[in-house]
């Protein structure tokens, strides 16, 4: 069977078609125009045919675009009928909710519209506190009028339901799609009697799950993002790429990063070439040359750091060296050996994990089997080498005399290969947020403390939510 279009691009496709505009129809599917335009293009070069005739303000369908927009205009109301056959009958909701006028104006009114749209079943009343002053009392919570209060003050009882104290950016997470799995986190079958209650800066917090969408894609070049004859990328051009799937291919106008590694290396990259786009970067190493020079007159620590890159440029940089000189030849020695493959990685893993002599009890065989055998079965350790070549050849991932400005948060494990003081870091990381001294890791953070490394990242990514 021949193989047709995703159905986002499809989607995106109908929508600029039916609305004749590409901004009309990100905004009916909450994309970005240029979203909308790549997703068009992919099906444009998927069926070989143009589509629509571009003007500055419109778009214009071909007849191959008006054949294709009826036959999908047809079968998206096919789709729709069968679906309201098969949903269960639900019934409306009516949601009543009260709070202030200026949380109101600033955070729930521009979401409302969206939410109930995408939310047909739940009918919301918004009311505040200048129409109704009364029902803020915290002993009038319980009031009849009101199924959500937001207010500010010390979470009471209602019903026998706990009340639970959320941040000014969690509670945006009343007016998004996933608020009907309220009913499933409250142990109680009466789903419109709950309250919530906002406090600026409460130890408790709820709903992790509305915090942050994780795209996780792998490095190019790396593991099942290889495939043989692919265009090498160093960090600067991965760095374009991922920006390019986060802006035009997955719509989002603005994003996070968080890396370690190579990944660390990419959000310093990122943080360079496309701060507009970046809401902050979390790392749990920092990019910053292994030679760079001490200040005249360092400090204990900075002279302690000084002596480990020394040691580290002596002793432990030879896989580096070879990687980024002359990585063909080791490519072909670790892609013929399996033995020699594992042994390759196997000492990375002894040497640079936080144990006590045993690094199976930093990262337990099956894991560093399995991560032995994404290089092996997809024959991807060669291409692994490029960024190193790259980094050799082309130069630092942060060019000489820039500086990374964007919102940083850095998890310092103890046994990280580079363990740079803040004074030093700040040079180049000038706006650093957080910077978290953890009591156990090493450079494999997210395999061997993968809880501790979450919780950091979601600490320092939390108060940056309102801003992407």
């Amino acid at each position: 069977m021949q193989r047709i279009p995703s159905f986002h691009a499809l989607r995106a496709f109908e929508a600029a078609a039916r609305l004749g505009s590409f901004v009309r129809a990100s905004e009916e599917l909450h994309l970005t125009p240029s979203a909308i335009s790549h997703q068009v293009r992919a099906v444009e070069q998927h069926l070989a045919r143009a589509l629509f005739m571009r003007t500055k303000r419109q778009v214009i369908l071909t007849p191959d675009g008006e054949r294709l927009l009826a036959g999908l205009s047809h079968a998206f109301g096919t789709i729709q009928e069968v679906c309201a056959e098969l949903s269960p009958r639900s019934q409306t909701h009516d949601l009543s909710v009260h709070c202030a006028p200026s949380f109101a104006a600033k955070w729930l009114g521009p979401r409302l519209p969206r939410f109930m749209l995408e939310q047909p079943s739940i009918n919301i009343r918004l009311s505040t506190s200048a129409e109704h002053p009364d029902l803020m009392r915290p002993d009038l919570m319980h009031n009849e009028q009101i199924d959500v209060a937001i207010a500010y003050g010390t979470a009471p009882k209602l019903r026998g339901i706990t009340v639970r104290s959320l941040g000014p950016e969690e509670i945006c997470a009343l007016c998004s799609p996933e608020f009907a799995a309220v009913k499933h986190a409250v142990k109680s079958a009466d789903f419109e009697r709950i309250v919530m209650l906002e406090s600026s800066f409460s130890p408790v917090r709820w709903a992790d799950w509305f915090e942050l969408t994780v795209v996780a894609p792998s490095l190019p070049g790396y593991g099942l993002s290889f495939h043989p004859n692919q265009k090498r990328l160093g960090i600067a051009e991965m760095a374009d790429c991922f920006t390019d799937l986060m802006v035009n291919v997955l719509g989002h106008r603005k994003f996070a990063a968080q890396g370690g590694d190579w990944g660390a290396h990419l959000c310093a990259a990122l943080g360079v070439r496309h701060p507009d786009r970046l809401a902050g970067i979390h790392v749990n190493m920092l990019s910053l040359r292994p030679d760079q020079p001490l200040p005249k007159n360092p400090t204990p620590e900075e002279r302690r750091y000084g002596e480990e890159m020394q040691v580290w440029l002596t002793e432990e940089n030879g896989y580096s060296a070879i990687q980024g000189t002359r990585p063909q030849t080791l490519a072909f020695a670790l892609t013929d050996s399996p033995a020699g493959l594992a042994a390759w990685i196997a000492e990375k893993f002894h040497v640079w994990t936080d144990h006590d002599g045993d690094h199976e009890t930093a990262v337990n065989r099956d894991r560093l089997l399995a991560n032995i055998a994404l290089y092996w079965f997809t024959g991807a350790i060669g291409s692994s080498f490029w960024p190193y070549y790259d980094r050799m050849h082309g130069g630092w991932p942060i060019p000489d005399g820039a500086t990374v400005a964007v919102p940083t948060g850095y998890a310092a494990f103890p046994r990280e290969i580079r363990r740079p003081p803040r004074s030093i870091a700040q040079q180049t990381y000038t706006d650093i947020r957080q910077w978290t001294v953890m009591e156990k890791g090493g450079h494999f953070a997210a395999l061997e403390q993968p809880e501790a490394l979450a919780a950091d990242v979601r600490a320092f990514f939390r108060p940056l939510r309102q801003t992407f």
